[in-house]
């Protein structure tokens, strides 16, 4: 797997801005995707790790979430590049 990420945790807490980190790698032009999501309303987007070679590198990034409209108590946080063939999202964590 390309994707390794060390921040959040499952059932850490987080505020209005999500902190996240980890390690990646392995993505065509070392480009990233996230969404976190609690299944009604999402926030997405991209950061890049790695040298686009196959090579990982760290990420982290403070993401905020306080427009978004979630209805429940907890969210998900994925992770994962794109297949550049087809969009398909690939190595999602």
């Amino acid at each position: 797997m390309s994707i390794y990420v060390q921040q959040p945790q499952p059932y850490d807490l987080v505020s209005d801005h999500v902190q996240m980190a980890g390690v990646a790698g392995g993505a065509f032009e070392a480009s990233f995707n996230y969404r976190i999501h609690e299944g009604h309303d999402e926030v997405v987007g991209s950061f890049m790790a790695g040298d686009g070679a196959g090579g990982h590198g760290q990420f982290q990034l403070t993401v905020d979430v306080s427009g978004a409209a979630f209805t429940l108590e907890k969210i998900f946080v994925e992770v994962f590049h794109e297949s550049p063939a087809d969009g398909a999202e690939l190595d999602k964590v």
